[in-house]
């Protein structure tokens, strides 16, 4: 449900969990577009290296502190003029909700990839899309999901 939902990812999390979900912001940077992985400068900034960009990485979380996804949102410079910097205590896609943002979301793509603690390594669930504004900014968002919450469909 969740690699092919165009919801809201913390909802759907809260969901699956059924309690609260929060957000830790590992990193939260302006930068250039030309130092993005060459993957999200192609979607996100089609050739605009120069341009400035938001990058933030997160974790949501659940209330014991189990890490439920690792995130990338990468926010256009057009985005950042239409929204604004995100705040570092509530879920990106929450404050979207929040700021009644009109939007819709582009999927880019998913599958598999490894999941690594300081313990294991398992496969696990991600995925990637775009979020349209109504006023032409762009965010790419990459969410990988704990494979422990999020199991690989059997």
């Amino acid at each position: 449900m969740l690699l092919y939902s165009d919801g809201g990812t913390t909802t759907l999390l809260q969901a699956l969990i059924g309690g609260m979900v929060t957000v830790r912001v590992d990193e939260q940077s302006l930068i250039r577009a030309g130092e993005l992985e060459l993957d999200v400068r192609a979607v996100l900034c089609r050739g605009q290296d120069s341009e400035l960009v938001l990058r933030r990485r997160s974790r949501l979380s659940d209330a014991a502190g189990v890490i439920l996804s690792s995130n990338l949102v990468v926010m256009s410079s057009a985005a950042l003029r239409e929204q604004g910097l995100p705040t570092l205590d509530v879920p990106f896609g929450g404050q979207l909700i929040g700021a009644q943002v009109p939007q819709f979301r582009e999927q880019l793509t998913h599958g598999v990839a490894d999941w690594v603690t300081a313990d294991s390594v398992a496969p696990a669930l991600f995925r990637s899309y775009l979020i349209h504004f109504s006023h032409g900014g762009l965010v790419y968002v990459h969410e990988h999901f704990n494979p422990t919450v999020v199991p690989l469909a059997g």
